[in-house]
């Protein structure tokens, strides 16, 4: 899971006081101490309860002196049924009849012979020492060339490569750490900024222009739609779920491995939203891509491509008309066009363009305008970012990575956001408690003022948010792009 939505998750629980179960990887709250008397008694108690091999060690002793044979060496291996191959023929201290010390006599001979044999074999192979037997286990194939490895040497190697194992995955989660605590300071630092530029991005809002999609008209993506949306969609992003869990928690996984862009004071947050879920897609097929802002915002505004106008703000479906329209590539790299976050009075798409934001590299090929939000669910969960409008909150500029609803909220005048265009990327069930009040789902969306604004730039929607503060229009789902 990113740690986006791990630290969403967080946010949520500390604040509400409910859980995420079996899909929140951050620890949990540590469990109540035990006082330490009861702990110094517990540990007492362990301490002076022998261990296990002492006792099997003092059984075997016992059994020994009961049955009078001879004691096992305590250096070798413990072994309850290790017992020697003779037993003692007399007790301690009586005598010996003449068979026991025949018996012994021809034991000593043998042992003599056997003695004399093994030198004369050494002798006969020019071995100066003896060579001691060790235990040994058979090769296995691939190991050491096929030699016989001994049974000490292999376990060594065993420990050896767990040890090692040990080492590389202790290396990984610090590693994975690490990263964890830069990626989370990087983001309070971005806060500390976004809080700076607040007030100015608020006063450089403005209402979104619709267009034909504000008042009903069909246009000609809307008509081509209407065609497929008996079709089942095929997904072209990476979609991680964990659907049939204990809550359902579907996502887009590349819309989390692009960075957070910010649109600065310019009311391009349509264009940010539209290039955002085109490199997506990209991203999703291999090629990842930096697309150009600039030009698409110029590309959503027909009307002020031929002289420079002062209308704000735009909406992507002119542009992914024409794109889908276009034989060719029509969307530049960001190298190849960047993006200027300061205005120019009076000239809101900056023209004249340079002449290398015509190098196209990606193009729009099919989209959908949908309106109901479970046809947004469903797409979402087929892996199609989706371009949304919605008025502001006063609790959406500064929030901790969720956007509820709550008692008293407005939708201001200017500064609170005629119209705000975001990203929606994935779905996240809530506690079966929050349900009454913000309703089963959170949509999980990408804003484009910086990773200082949510949780690195991301916060999740509730149904109960997201219904009351849309915009009643059709939302655009992207669903297919090329890209050379």
């Amino acid at each position: 899971m990113p740690l986006v939505i791990s630290e969403i998750q967080k946010s949520v629980e500390k604040s509400y006081g409910v859980v995420f179960p079996n899909q929140n990887p951050m620890p949990r709250p540590p469990k109540k101490k035990v006082d330490d008397s009861k702990a110094d008694d517990k540990k007492k108690t362990v301490e002076t309860k022998p261990e296990k091999k002492v006792v099997i060690k003092e059984r075997v002793k016992n059994r020994v002196k009961k049955r009078g044979l001879q004691e096992p060496d305590d250096s070798g291996p413990l072994n309850p049924n290790n017992r020697p191959l003779i037993k003692k023929l007399v007790k301690p201290g009586e005598k010996k009849s003449p068979g026991q010390l025949k018996i012994e006599e021809q034991l000593a001979k043998n042992r003599d012979l056997l003695k004399k044999k093994r030198e004369e074999y050494l002798r006969n192979n020019r071995l100066k020492k003896p060579k001691v037997n060790k235990p040994y286990v058979k090769s296995r194939e691939g190991s050491q060339g096929g030699q016989r490895v001994s049974g000490s040497d292999w376990l060594s190697q065993k420990k050896a490569a767990v040890d090692n194992w040990e080492r590389q995955k202790q290396r990984q989660t610090n590693k994975w750490q690490a990263d964890r605590l830069a990626t989370l300071k990087r983001w309070q630092e971005a806060r500390k900024q976004f809080k700076k530029v607040l007030p100015d991005l608020k006063k450089d809002l403005t209402e979104i222009p619709f267009g034909a999609a504000s008042v009903g008209k069909v246009s000609y993506s809307q008509a081509s739609s209407r065609e497929k949306s008996n079709k089942r969609m095929t997904p072209v992003s990476q979609v991680a779920t964990t659907e049939g869990e204990a809550l359902e928690l579907s996502f887009i996984e590349e819309a989390f491995r692009i960075p957070v862009r910010s649109q600065g004071r310019r009311p391009t947050c349509a264009a940010f939203a539209a290039v955002r879920a085109v490199e997506i897609l990209a991203k999703a097929m291999g090629r990842e891509r930096d697309l150009s802002e600039q030009y698409f915002y110029y590309a959503s505004k027909p009307k002020c491509q031929q002289s420079p106008c002062q209308s704000p703000g735009s909406w992507p479906r002119k542009a992914f008309v024409n794109s889908q329209r276009n034989s060719g590539f029509d969307i530049p790299l960001e190298k190849s066009c960047p993006y200027n976050d300061k205005k120019k009075r009076g000239n809101e798409t900056q023209i004249p363009l340079k002449r290398s934001c015509l190098q196209g590299v990606a193009k729009v090929e099919s989209f959908s305008m949908i309106k109901d939000r479970k046809e947004i669910h469903r797409r979402l969960r087929l892996g199609q970012p989706i371009i949304g409008g919605f008025r502001l909150s006063d609790d959406f500029f500064l929030n901790t990575g969720y956007v509820f609803k709550e008692k008293g909220q407005r939708v201001g005048q200017r500064e609170h956001a005629q119209g705000h265009a975001i990203l929606l990327v994935g779905l996240m069930e809530l506690p079966k408690e929050l349900h009454k009040t913000q309703g089963r789902y959170c949509t999980l969306i990408a804003n484009s003022w910086g990773e200082g604004w949510g949780r690195g730039g991301h916060a999740c929607i509730s149904d109960a948010w997201f219904d009351e503060f849309r915009y009643d229009i059709p939302f655009i789902a992207l669903e297919k792009v090329a890209v050379r």
